[in-house]
């Protein structure tokens, strides 16, 4: 099930698999198929990922995708949050089909992501899992990745509402500075994940820079080397 449409509309659920399934066109009406610097999110499943976390592809993805069906129904479907840790019971004269947790949206890769519409039936998924979703690549690998986030609507009370969350979130930081040394170590760790994946890219567009370099040089000496036999023939 791709991500990048509402979890609760017909578009989410494509009927045959790529890790990138689009191509990105321009005004000079030409169509291109980025390899690398383009990313594609799909729902997954609870499959656990290899000891070293070492990017899937071909075949092996196939049990880490999330299947889906297109259903036709007589009725609508509303999903509805209580914003508690009780679940909610559906208005007067509607039956619950699931229930489930508020899945809010998902940010990857930067600014890459996409929220859901809370009155969507994909905003409400029936198991939690902290990163429900798993990035592609055009280069046909898979993997979950430091920088991706899942955001759900928190169980909250009614004594807490209009309450600042951030000073209460500054008072717990002080009082625990091990949790802040904690927090710290992370932050940088994924900062240096992003600048790993950045220089990782530059360094395949370099390499494949020198390649295409090295093509244009071999071309041009054959060039002049047969140019040079053909004037010696003369």
């Amino acid at each position: 099930m791709l991500i990048l449409c509402l979890t609760g509309t017909i578009g989410s659920c494509l009927q045959r698999f790529s890790t990138m399934p689009y191509l990105f066109c321009t005004v000079s009406d030409a169509c291109n198929f980025a390899s690398r610097n383009d990313y594609s999110y799909w729902l997954s499943t609870d499959q656990l990922m290899p000891a070293d976390m070492a990017p899937i592809s071909g075949g092996t993805l196939e049990p880490f995708i999330s299947r889906c069906t297109v259903c036709e129904g007589i009725a609508n479907t509303i999903a509805v949050h209580s914003q508690t840790t009780t679940t909610p019971p559906c208005p007067n004269g509607w039956n619950s089909l699931w229930t489930g947790f508020s899945f809010v949206m998902h940010t990857s890769a930067g600014a890459e992501g996409s929220g859901q519409a809370l009155a969507s039936p994909g905003s409400c998924l029936e198991e939690f899992r902290p990163v429900p979703f798993i990035e592609c690549h055009g280069k046909g690998t898979c993997n979950y990745y430091a920088n991706s986030y899942s955001y759900w609507l928190a169980a909250l009370q009614s004594s807490q509402m209009f309450r600042s969350g951030l000073s209460a979130l500054d008072s717990t930081l002080e009082g625990t500075s091990d949790d802040l040394t904690v927090v710290d170590a992370t932050s940088l760790r994924r900062q240096i994940i992003k600048l790993n994946r950045r220089l990782q890219h530059l360094e395949e567009d370099n390499k494949e820079r020198g390649k295409r370099e090295m093509v244009m040089y071999s071309i041009t000496v054959a060039f002049w080397l047969i140019n040079s036999w053909m004037w010696f023939r003369r």
